[in-house]
């Protein structure tokens, strides 16, 4: 257990270090548009350090986009806009505005990210200055399949959920936008795959992800967090709002299960949920939320616990 955990540690500072090293400007957003990575290139391009744009809007005026008659690009036409909201592969010339005011001529491709269900959760952006695209559409596609899906569950994985949870925080602090965490433990797991085999633990983890994934709204996050945990970023909950949401979770969770011969395996899990605040790093939220977990795994799982029932 511990040597695969080490294993996804060192995947995931090696994706960040390929998209560190890259020669070509990259950005990402979320499903609403905000920035949740900016590597040094663009740094370098638009002349905004990544701390004056993380969690920020896309479409606001630190990177906008010219046509080749210098006129700004409408929404609709704004490659990021595209890829959001059409599904759309973009790829074309045209001129953003850097800090100073200045238009540069940069090579634009854009393309949305999506889960295993064609769900669009964001969309990456490579910029590259004056020279042509040799294997942009490749290195996006690496960046979708790779950087952000858990490959297992083709659900987002815990690097897109760190980011969210980062660039939510900001929001919070410079807009007093609210959310809240749901750390989701399945029960029981190691004992399903020590009486029924790995396989069924497997498919008791696909079968979880699948649920958790399918009854959240449209606009809340859902990501593996481990080999059996999930966390739920919930958009504009206060505590009521947040603990419904856990329990319909929890109850969707139990009324499902999967089949081992002529046996039908429940499963269950233990919710901790907590709203952020204004005071959290990632590291506090999340750390808040699995001790709410556990307390409810302790008290005989198939709970939901949280900052207000604790």
């Amino acid at each position: 257990m511990e040597e695969k955990k080490k294993g996804k540690d060192l995947e995931s500072v090696f994706f960040k270090e390929v998209l560190d090293s890259m020669a070509d400007g990259v950005f990402i957003v979320d499903a609403q548009g905000n920035i949740i990575y900016w590597n040094e290139p663009v740094e370098k391009i638009s002349g905004y350090h990544a701390s004056e744009v993380l969690g920020k809007n896309a479409f606001s005026d630190y990177l906008k986009h010219y046509g080749q008659n210098g006129l700004e690009l409408a929404s609709k036409d704004n490659p990021i806009f595209k890829a959001l909201h059409s599904s759309l592969t973009v790829d074309i010339n045209l001129y953003i505005s850097n800090k100073n005011g200045e238009k540069l001529p940069v090579l634009v491709s854009t393309t949305p990210i999506k889960d295993s269900s064609g769900h669009i959760i964001g969309a990456v952006e490579l910029l590259k200055e004056n020279y042509e695209i040799l294997t942009l559409q490749e290195k996006i596609r690496e960046l979708s399949e790779k950087v952000f899906i858990d490959e297992f569950t083709g659900i987002p994985n815990k690097r897109f959920i760190q980011t969210s949870i980062n660039s939510r925080l900001n929001e919070l602090k410079r807009y007093g936008n609210s959310f809240g965490i749901l750390f989701i433990d399945i029960d029981q797991y190691s004992n399903i795959v020590e009486r029924y085999g790995k396989e069924k633990g497997e498919l008791a983890i696909k079968t979880a992800a699948n649920v958790i994934y399918s009854n959240t709204r449209v606009f809340d996050m859902i990501g593996r967090w481990g080999e059996r945990e999930f966390v739920a970023i919930m958009l504009n909950v206060n505590d009521d709002e947040l603990s419904i949401a856990a329990n319909r979770l929890k109850l969707f969770i139990q009324k499902t299960g999967i089949k081992s011969d002529s046996l039908f395996l429940s499963i269950t899990a233990s919710i901790g949920g907590t709203l952020a605040s204004k005071g959290d790093t990632m590291r506090s939220l999340i750390s808040r939320a699995e001790e709410l977990s556990f307390k409810a795994k302790m008290e005989s799982g198939n709970k939901v616990v949280t900052d207000k029932s604790s």
